[in-house]
């Protein structure tokens, strides 16, 4: 590892984040050394980087940034101290610990509550989304949340990645909103979960890309794209992954 060269690890909750954060990666100028996987590549510390979900982008200053999902809010502490916990010879430069705002475990621990228990269980000190610092490495929290309206058609309600896409998709496109709510409503009812809202756009308008690769796909429709960064600016996360990708 140069001077120069970092590594940085964003550890999401699942397959959707990871293709979100693709996308968004990319956007932002990262480069994918893998070439969409079909090549191996080893990170800046000469290890291999595969199994485990994990995705490697290499930002403009030539530091890499590991994308791994860990399967939902109740595994997030694990991860973060695989990487951060111990004496551990290779550390990242930045942790960024990606979660659903409204995904609680329970009704008392919002994920902002989450974060900093598992960074103060670290030893770091700090309020609010970070940096948390640990040993030299810091621990920053992005957490998907968006101020639209509540209920806006076409939206749930809940405060997850599905909820951030799907407003951003109806502001840049107002009718789909209505269209997608009297679908979810028609009879026979199925479920409505954030899930169903989020692939219901994905069926109707972006099914040319492939399912897996829905939530990478809207960072090429520029104008979903101004509002994806409207509401993540609004909640602090673009700024934080912006200054990651510089690094």
């Amino acid at each position: 590892m140069t001077s120069e060269a970092k590594q940085h690890v964003v550890l999401c909750e699942g397959f959707d984040d990871r293709s979100f954060w693709k996308g968004w990666l990319l956007h932002l100028g990262c480069t994918d050394p893998s070439n969409g996987g079909t090549k191996a590549v080893n990170d800046v510390f000469g290890h291999p980087v595969k199994g485990e979900g994990r995705f490697l982008f290499r930002t403009s200053a030539g530091s890499d940034v590991v994308v791994k999902p860990f399967g939902g809010r109740a595994n997030a502490a694990r991860p973060v101290e695989e990487y951060l916990g111990g004496h551990q010879i290779y550390r990242p430069d930045r942790v960024v610990l990606n979660l659903d705002c409204d995904d609680a475990i329970d009704a008392t621990a919002s994920a902002e509550d989450q974060v900093r228990t598992i960074a103060r269980g670290l030893g770091a000190a700090g309020d609010g989304r970070g940096p948390f610092e640990i040993d030299g490495s810091r621990l920053y929290a992005v957490l998907w949340e968006c101020g639209d309206p509540d209920p806006t058609p076409g939206v749930p309600r809940k405060q997850t990645l599905e909820r951030l896409v799907t407003a951003a998709i109806r502001a840049a496109a107002p009718d789909r909103g209505p269209a997608v709510e009297h679908w979810l409503n028609a009879e026979p009812q199925g479920l409505r979960l954030p899930k169903s809202f989020g692939y219901s756009y994905f069926a109707k308008w972006y099914s040319d890309h492939g399912e897996g690769h829905f939530y990478e796909s809207l960072w090429q429709d520029e104008a979903v794209v101004r509002e994806l960064e409207e509401r993540l600016r609004s909640s602090g996360a673009w700024q934080t992954v912006e200054k990651l990708v510089q690094d």
